[in-house]
Formats: structure tokens, sequence, C-alpha cells
């Protein structure tokens, strides 16, 4: 193996800027602690809100208030014939009324086709037996509906300053992208895309006859104790798994398209904007502006003395279309094999990256789990299997930043999620 990398990631977890980064995601967690809306607020804004003709329905009402804000997020359901614009417009005066009842309030509405999470947790939707769960998850950009064998991901109806599902439309191209990008690593598992058609009369359908409503991505399921979060938590990461894994990751950075055109210091730079902007935009005032601006200007100056190492390994081909978002909760074991899942789809520059700064989510990942060990043995084995010709070991000089930009990113999409 590759001695010189245990010392080399030692130092590096201890050296980079990762300080005001895990300070930001400490606050991030901390969010769970501000105060839900009193019964008798959360029943006001049900009031506000139905009072819609148009709003056939509304669900998972979220609020939070956090000193003079507060922060509320719900989806609404209309019917499934309503146009973008008019759905749009409902959702603006809805938007509108809540505002003049809480001026301080940061409201974000999903938009949803009447019937439709009714349907999707309906065990008869999928051709399942009346009284079979179909189990509900959630992430901050997609609701997943386990039902049977099979798992099924729909998008969430949401705009951020790296991604747009705001229309039905661009829905459907994510989930076709998804799909196309994931058969890469878990050919066995994406099967495709499915539409929900509305058949007329208040039914949907699941590709059915009608116009789509919705579109879904289609897979097939695997245990939850399958997920790399799920063993870790258990206690079954081992060296021997952890090896196999930096093998697969390996092989898929070996293999995948090479791009000159992203990457470098322009799009690592790129990077720490969105960090800086989405840490800004946390509901509630969130993050503390000094704590940004610290992480920010560390990062940048940072990557400013680095900008020639990240444009030589652009140009010598160590930019690729890699992964983007690989973490534990996006690896599972499948059929005995460590694979990858749900790679980035919606925004080229998270996901055509340098290879190691894929790979340093998965070792900041490990190391905030309390796993550091587990992270060397996956970058001792990946720097193994790197041809002597690959340029990775120079690359670990930019380990310290891509940990930390990895870090950010936690604590942005963490604060997104709670």
């Amino acid at each position: 193996g590759i001695t010189i990398a245990d010392p080399l990631f030692a130092i590096a977890i201890a050296g980079y800027i990762v300080i005001g980064a895990l300070k930001i995601g400490k606050q991030a967690l901390d969010i769970l602690m501000d105060k839900e809306l009193a019964d008798e607020e959360r029943a006001r804004i049900r009031e506000i809100v139905t009072r819609h003709a148009d709003v056939h329905g509304m669900h998972d009402l979220r609020t939070r208030s956090s000193g003079a804000q507060v922060f509320i997020q719900m989806h609404v359901e209309m019917a499934p014939d309503m146009t973008s614009l008019e759905a749009h417009d409902v959702t603006d005066a809805v938007t509108a009324d809540l505002l003049a009842a809480y001026p301080n309030a940061e409201i974000i509405i999903h938009e949803d086709p009447e019937g439709l999470e009714d349907f999707l947790t309906d065990p008869a939707a999928f051709g399942l037996p009346p009284g079979t769960e179909v189990a509900r998850q959630e992430t901050h950009v997609s609701h997943i509906f386990l039902a049977g064998d099979r798992a099924y991901k729909l998008k969430k109806q949401v705009r951020f300053p790296y991604l747009d599902f705001s229309t039905l439309e661009a829905r459907r191209r994510a989930c076709e992208v998804e799909v196309t990008i994931n058969r890469r690593t878990a050919p066995a598992i994406y099967l495709g895309t499915v539409a929900v058609t509305d058949e007329g009369g208040g039914r949907l359908a699941l590709g059915g006859a009608g116009d789509p409503v919705e579109w879904l991505v289609e897979m097939r399921r695997f245990p939850d104790g399958a997920l790399f979060t799920h063993l870790a938590d258990a206690g079954a990461l081992n060296r021997r798994l952890m090896e196999s894994l930096a093998d697969s990751i390996q092989a898929f950075h070996g293999a995948a398209e090479i791009d000159r055109e992203h990457g470098g210091a322009s799009g690592i730079r790129a990077i720490i904007d969105n960090n800086d902007a989405s840490s800004r935009r946390a509901q509630g005032g969130l993050f503390n502006a000094d704590d940004i601006n610290a992480l920010t200007d560390g990062s940048r100056q940072l990557q400013d003395s680095l900008t020639a190492l990240l444009d030589a390994r652009r140009d010598s081909g160590r930019v690729r279309h890699c992964h983007g978002d690989l973490h534990l909760a996006n690896i599972c074991l499948f059929e005995n094999a460590p694979t990858l899942f749900d790679a980035i789809e919606f925004n080229d520059a998270f996901a055509r990256i340098d290879v190691l700064y894929d790979l340093a989510f998965l070792l900041m990942d490990l190391d905030q789990r309390g796993h550091r060990r587990l992270a060397s043995f996956v970058l001792n084995r990946y720097l193994d299997r790197v041809p002597l010709d690959g340029g990775d070991l120079d690359g670990l000089a930019l380990l310290p930043l891509f940990l930390s930009m990895r870090a950010a990113v936690r604590a942005h999409v963490g604060a997104s999620q709670a």
C-alpha cells in the first residue's frame, strides 16, 4: 500500500479549514431544537390556505420560529388538470395571504395534483393486494415510495440555487437523466421512468393512457439495512468491505467520461460560491453571517493558492463525470457488492468534478461519523489502485480544501432538510 497516505490523510483531516464548516454544521443540527409554531397558529395557517377555492387539500405542514423569523413549508393539492401557470397563480395568492398574516415569514409551497399523495400510498396503484404497506421516505428534493419489490422516486417541485425542479417538464428530464447516469454504477437497480397520468374523473394511474401529471423514477428495492449508513451505525463496516468499495469507486472513476470544460479552479470557485449562497439562504437566518464569511473567505484563499494544481489536474484528465454525491447514504450492499446509486443528475457543475473531490465526500462522511480509520482504508486502497501516472498523489494537497467544501455542503443541505 501507499504508506504515506495514512499520515497525509491524518494531516489533511487535522489541518483542513473545516472548523468553520463544522461549526455551521452544528448549527444546522441545532435548528431541530427551534420552536414549532403553536397549535393555534398552525390551525390559522391551515385556515388561510384552505379558504382558497382552488386549494383542494394540504399536507406536510412544517413550521418553525427563530426569533422574529417564521418558516412555513407545505404541500397544497390542486386539480390534476390545472396548468402550471394556473397553479403558480394559486400559490402566489396563498403566499400573499400568508405574508399578510406573517410578514417575517419565509414560505415554501409545493404544488401537488389533487390526490397524488393518496394515490402513491395506495397499494392498488402498484398492483399490490389491499393492506400491503407502502412506506414513504423523504429527502430535501424527493419523496420515495416503497411498494413491494420496487421503489418510486417523486421529485419535489422545488427550486434552489443549484437545481430547478419547478416545472413538470424539468422533473421529467431530471428523471430520465437520473436513470441514465445511475445505470453506470447500478444498472440492475434503475429500471426506468414512469408517468402518473390523469385518467379523467379524478382518477390517477401509473403509466396510463392519460396526460402525465407527474413523473417517477422506478427502481428495484433493496433492504434499508443494506445502506452503508445503517451498516456504519451497526458497526458492520470493515476493512475488507471498505477496500472493495474503494475498488468500485476507482474503477468507476477510471471509466468515467473525461471533461476538460468543467472543474479546475473556476469549477471549484463556483461550488464555493454556491455553498456561500445556499448557507445565506438557509431558513430563519440559521447560519451566523460571520461564520459564513470566515468559511467562504478561507475557502477562496486556499483555492487561489491551489489554482495551478487544480487547473493542471483538469487538463490532465482528472476531472470526470463523477457521482457528485458520494456519501454513505448513497451506497448500498446490493447482490453482495458495494454499489453506488443516486448520483447527481441536476447540475453538471456538481458532478463533472475532480475525482478526488468526488471521493472527499465519502472520506468526510466517514470521519464525521467517527470512522477515520475506515476513511484511511478507503483512501489508501483507492490510491493503490490508481495507475502510477494517474496524478492522484499530487492531488492529496487538495484534500484540505475538498474536505472542507464537502462539510459545507453537508451543512447547508442539512439546513434545507431540517
